[in-house]
């Protein structure tokens, strides 16, 4: 039996040294939607994923708060080679589409602040 029964996860959080910027990239690339927002932190949602990402502010040096060094947080696409390309054609670094061990295809990418993002294909059926 677990000491704490968690209901649901509440949200992921990401360090970054420019907030509002970080925040932008996140709704106009992954079309997430700011709930709120300040230069030191913001809240921001995916409409149709139901998920919740929090951006905290940080300076540099600032010990536990390490920009583009923590978990990499995988978004579903229904079509990864679709999803790709789009983000390339919008200027974005992504790595080839591929699968390990018989897992789903999935592709890497990193946020303007390095904080490392996943896109996994999940198709119907």
């Amino acid at each position: 039996m677990a000491i704490v029964d968690p209901v649901s996860l509440s949200h992921v959080m990401f360090f970054a040294y420019q907030v509002e910027k970080t925040a932008r990239w996140y709704v106009d690339t992954l079309g997430y939607a700011v709930v709120y927002g300040s230069e030191h932190y913001t809240v921001l949602t995916h409409p149709t994923a139901g998920s919740r990402l929090d951006l905290h502010g940080a300076e540099p040096g600032a010990g536990e708060r390490c920009v583009g060094c923590g978990p990499e947080i995988y978004h579903d696409v229904a079509d990864i080679d679709a999803a790709v390309a789009a983000l390339r054609a919008a200027g974005v670094e992504v790595t080839e589409p591929r699968s390990e061990g018989g897992s789903p295809r999935f592709a890497s990418l990193q946020d303007p602040e390095g904080n490392r993002l996943g896109l996994v294909e999940r198709r119907a059926g």
